[in-house]
């Protein structure tokens, strides 16, 4: 990353889901292909990106295998976490008279699988990071650590006697812990 750059190495997405069933029925202008071919290009072009996602499960319509679609894109993407949300009923969303709502036991089911899923694809992600040196802006000081993020909204953590807060410095990155990774600050 050089002295110039003005972006962070973070994209956050709406993806909802990738079953193009499904983005149909939301009324979506974008497919699974275009969204592969989109996350291949960023990832490519952006050393260390780390992407994120939102995904909506139990949208009415939704069979397993459009649920499959969609956990199996995310399983295999690059993308390093994501935020389920349940489809719920809203009072002027037109889905709300759509036929075939989903029994909340399985939107929760596949909920939970989609959150495991991405727990796993964050520690992955971070992980890839130990033994790295990244530069943490530093927020606030808890319990005697020094906590703040790296560009690519990694949560780092590490003891300093000094006062950090505000300041960009480099950290060595050696272990992740807690869905963080803990570091020391490097000279």
């Amino acid at each position: 990353m050089g002295t110039k750059t003005k972006l962070c190495r973070y994209l956050h997405v709406p993806l909802q889901s990738m079953s193009d069933k499904i983005l149909d029925f939301m009324g979506r202008s974008y497919r699974q292909a275009e969204m592969e071919l989109f996350f291949e290009f960023v990832t490519q072009n952006v050393d260390g990106l780390c992407l994120g996602a939102d995904v909506i499960v139990g949208f009415p319509g939704e069979t397993e295998d459009d649920f499959s679609d969609t956990y199996e894109f995310l399983a295999s993407s690059p993308v390093a976490y994501f935020h389920v949300f349940s489809y719920s009923d809203r009072k002027f969303a037109k889905s709300r008279n759509f036929p075939d709502h989903l029994d909340p036991a399985i939107i929760q089911a596949r909920s939970t699988m989609l959150r495991q899923l991405s727990s796993h694809k964050k520690k992955e992600f971070l992980c890839s990071f130990i033994g790295k040196t990244e530069k943490v802006l530093f927020e606030e000081k808890k319990k005697g650590h020094w906590l703040g993020l790296t560009d690519n909204y990694l949560r780092v953590k590490v003891v300093s006697k000094e006062n950090l807060r505000n300041k960009i410095v480099p950290v060595c990155l050696d272990e992740f812990q807690d869905d963080m990774l803990f570091g020391t600050v490097s000279v």
